[in-house]
């Protein structure tokens, strides 16, 4: 899930519901939160089996779902560690190149003096 950029200072993250909901929207889209199905008893008309076999459904979707979250997981905390990695580059380079110019500056001004 993508966050909303507002501007360059700020992000809005996507609230747990959220993140959840985009996941098992593509898995099965019977148990995201606003789905209003009920997975502790029978549907009306539901038999007996057909019950178990939606719970047995439900159970590896579940189970899918925990394998999808963790690979997203795992992804964000990847593309952190490289912005955050990035940042601390350019920040050094430019620090560096601060540096470097004041000390040119001063040793500019040493000689023609």
């Amino acid at each position: 899930m993508p966050l909303t950029n507002t501007n360059t200072d700020t992000a809005t993250l996507p609230t747990g519901e959220q993140i959840y909901n985009a996941i098992m929207a593509q898995i099965e889209p019977d148990l995201v939160t606003t789905s209003g199905v009920t997975t502790d008893a029978p549907i009306a008309g539901e038999t007996p089996e057909n019950f178990s076999a939606r719970l047995e459904k439900y159970r590896k979707a579940f189970a899918l779902y925990e394998k999808c979250f963790n690979a997203f997981v795992s992804h964000l905390q990847e593309e952190s560690k490289k912005a955050r990695l990035a940042t601390r580059v350019a920040t050094e380079q430019k620090l560096h190149d601060q540096e470097e110019a004041t000390a040119e500056k001063l040793l500019a001004d040493m000689t023609h003096s």
